[in-house]
């Protein structure tokens, strides 16, 4: 996990919790929505991304992965948002 994405965990964690602490959040259930963002960087072979692994560089992209979406390939990040249905607040990232 990424230094900005940690924080931003961080600080949501902190506020759902103060909501849930002071009887503000009612939970009945989350919905989840993925989504595709595809990368405009091509694959990394196994080869190239074990050598990252030993020896990372800021310069080439190790968080894109390759998946399907109905029979369609992509070379992507996948986005996840989960919601609390009563609310309607944003309890994951």
């Amino acid at each position: 996990m990424g230094y900005k994405k940690y924080i931003l965990y961080l600080n949501l964690s902190l506020i759902l919790n103060t909501l849930e602490e002071k009887g503000g959040l009612l939970k009945k259930g989350t919905a989840v929505d993925a989504t595709i963002i595809e990368s405009t960087n091509r694959p990394l072979s196994k080869e190239k991304r074990a050598e990252l692994e030993k020896s990372p560089s800021s310069q080439i992209d190790t968080d894109a992965h390759s998946t399907a979406k109905r029979g369609k390939k992509y070379f992507c990040y996948k986005g996840h948002i989960g919601q609390d249905i009563g609310s309607g607040l944003i309890r994951k990232l």
